[in-house]
């Protein structure tokens, strides 16, 4: 909550952004750390810090402008080499949940209804467990089979597969 993080469905894991604040002109720059938002014409999630940084916690909403200002260093300090089309692999999120017994529940039923389907842990103070359909090779894909997934979970949200195993 309080490092210069924030989250986004799509971006690299390390990617740094400078967002601005489109209502006050105010500016900051933080790092992709973990994924979301999950809720509908949301495009990002900041930590309480950078929030705090241009003046939207109050709010808790902004308009804002984001550009990427770095993309993710290796261990070694040098930037990947950008991934040539067809490399990421998208999914859709339907839901994260404390116990893997209810994701498995859950992906056992959407893999029958869907096809793929996974649960997959993600570290955290607790753990999640993320249920995440589908395993395509385009975001225009996998949109598609999010917009059949939100008539039954409306905050269903593409994500990128190669950073949620």
């Amino acid at each position: 909550m309080e490092a210069m993080t924030a989250a986004h469905r799509t971006l690299l894991f390390g990617t740094w952004l400078r967002v601005d604040n489109l209502d006050n002109g105010k500016r900051t720059e933080v790092r992709i750390t973990d994924r979301g938002p999950f809720v509908k014409n949301r495009i990002l999630d900041l930590s309480k810090a950078a929030a705090r940084d241009i003046d939207m916690l109050t709010a808790g909403t902004a308009r804002v402008k984001v550009t990427v200002i770095r993309p993710p260093a290796t261990a070694k300090g040098v930037a990947p080499t950008p991934a040539r089309a067809g490399d990421a692999r998208f999914g859709v999120q339907v839901g994260a949940f404390p116990d893997r017994s209810r994701a498995t529940h859950l992906r056992r039923d959407l893999e029958v209804r869907y096809g793929k389907a996974s649960a997959v842990r993600r570290e955290g103070s607790p753990p999640q467990w993320r249920v995440i359909v589908g395993d395509e090779r385009s975001l225009d894909a996998a949109e598609e089979i999010a917009v059949r997934l939100r008539r039954e979970f409306p905050n269903a949200a593409v994500v990128r597969l190669d950073e949620t195993r």
